[in-house]
C-alpha cells in the first residue's frame, strides 16, 4: 500500500529497494505478543483461541495464526479457550522478514 507516498506492508514503511525485491514475493512476519488486542471495532484477525493463561496483569492467549503458533498479550479475562475472538494489531509495530535469510526487510 502507499502511505504518502510511501510503500508500505501491514503498515511497515519499506525502502524503494525492498519494495522492488518483496513486491509479489511471501514474507514472514513478527509480531511481539503486546502488539494484540481485542477489537473493539473492524477486526483485522478472527481467530480461534486455544489455550488461555491468566498472569496476573493481563491474560496470554495461543492461537494458531498461518499455521504458526502465536501469543498474544491482552487485558485479562478478555477472551477464552476454545471460543473465536477478534483481535486487532498494531500493524506499525510489524516487523517483516525475508524467509530465505530470516534478515530484516527494511
Amino acid at each position: 500500500a502507499l502511505l504518502n507516498g510511501t510503500a508500505t506492508l501491514a503498515g511497515v514503511p519499506l525502502s524503494p529497494e525492498a519494495v522492488a525485491r518483496y513486491a509479489g514475493k511471501p514474507v514472514l512476519a513478527g509480531i511481539r505478543p503486546e502488539l494484540f488486542s481485542v477489537a473493539t471495532g473492524t477486526a483485522d484477525l478472527d481467530v480461534e483461541i486455544d489455550v488461555v493463561e491468566p498472569t496476573g496483569p493481563d491474560t496470554l492467549a495461543v492461537f494458531v495464526l498461518g499455521g504458526v503458533e502465536t501469543v498474544a498479550r491482552l487485558a485479562p479475562k478478555s477472551v477464552r479457550a476454545k471460543q473465536r475472538a477478534r483481535l486487532a494489531v498494531k500493524t506499525d509495530m510489524v516487523v517483516l522478514f525475508d524467509p530465505q535469510t530470516e534478515q530484516r526487510i527494511d
